[in-house]
């Protein structure tokens, strides 16, 4: 293992974790997503104050290995297995990957990657963590159009987007998941960018982000094709032998997927407008018992625009299946 692996260290601030230790339906969302990758043995890299080891250790693994860097905190969390906190499979380790010397059945990096300024070494490092068939799994930050005072004050290197973490795929893993979450809480970051520049988030704007934006995202989010988001979540699957790289999509490419979304979202809107908006026709005496469904034209184009925008996300679902 190289030298700039070894030295690896994770610089942040803890207020943040606290803050968002209150996010109860991101958590939710993001356990839907991660917990069928775990497996038995799991490698917690940048485990801070146990709040991701709560939301994802459930108890049942035979062993979950919070690796922590700052010491202090490392502390902490022992203190929290002793006392019950967490559960009794946690073991509590300070240090980086570079002090680890068995294997898992995953690694996972919740918020964790953007801290480490060498990140392409550190994924390459921890390939040798994971068992053959497991998983290295990591969630970040999105975009970094959106990257704020905020993100600076907590010691993020960077945001990221779904083609960055694409590009650090090292030859024995291939991706198994790769998708944005949470589009509404997108346009609220980038609010944020724009005119609030805020170093750090109330507790009332995490309560309304999470008690709000969250659950519209949940419904969202697959709708599009979790093509959309303030987050970005990947999933490798270490494989047994290096396979070839994807052919990355070209332009071309991209701006015909982006002309069909916009297609079928036009194409919906005009529909459902047409079939939903305004009052019954004229001289048109309904059944008797009959109740005809009519809305506002801003209703009927909004469900039609999502509709088509399903539409268009349960097609690209299937064609990457198909592949």
């Amino acid at each position: 293992m190289s030298q700039a692996a070894t030295s690896t260290e994770i610089p942040y601030v803890g207020d943040e974790l606290e803050l968002f230790s209150h996010a109860l339906n991101w958590k939710a969302c993001l356990r839907r997503q991660i917990s069928p990758f775990l497996g038995r043995r799991v490698l917690e890299v940048g485990a801070g104050i146990g709040a991701t080891t709560r939301m994802l250790c459930d108890g049942s693994q035979e062993h979950w290995r919070c690796l922590e860097p700052d010491v202090p905190m490392a502390r902490l969390l022992t203190a929290q297995v002793q006392n019950g906190e967490l559960p009794a499979c946690c073991e509590a380790q300070a240090g980086t990957v570079a002090d680890v010397t068995e294997q898992f059945d995953s690694a996972i990096y919740i918020d964790v990657l953007e801290h480490i300024p060498e990140d392409r070494v550190e994924i390459e490092s921890v390939v040798d963590r994971v068992k053959v068939g497991g998983y290295v799994v990591v969630l970040s930050p999105a975009h970094q159009h959106l990257y704020t005072p905020f993100d600076k004050r907590i010691g993020h290197c960077r945001r990221y987007s779904k083609k960055m973490l694409a590009g650090l795929t090292p030859p024995l893993l291939s991706i198994e998941r790769l998708r944005y979450l949470d589009c509404v809480g997108y346009f609220a970051s980038l609010a944020n960018r724009l005119m609030l520049r805020q170093s750090m988030p109330t507790l009332n704007q995490i309560r309304v982000w999470d008690g709000l934006m969250v659950p519209i995202s949940r419904v969202i989010d697959p709708l599009l094709g979790y093509s959309a988001g303030k987050s970005v979540l990947c999933i490798w699957r270490k494989e047994a032998a290096p396979i070839p790289p994807e052919t990355p999509r070209t332009t071309a490419q991209s701006l015909a997927r982006i002309a069909g979304l916009a297609a079928l979202t036009i194409a919906g809107a005009i529909i459902a407008f047409f079939l939903l908006s305004g009052p019954p026709e004229q001289g048109v005496r309904p059944r008797r018992g009959a109740r005809p469904f009519r809305t506002t034209p801003a209703t009927a184009i909004t469900i039609g625009a999502l509709g088509g925008a399903g539409l268009f996300g349960l097609w690209t679902r299937g064609r990457r299946r198909r592949r």
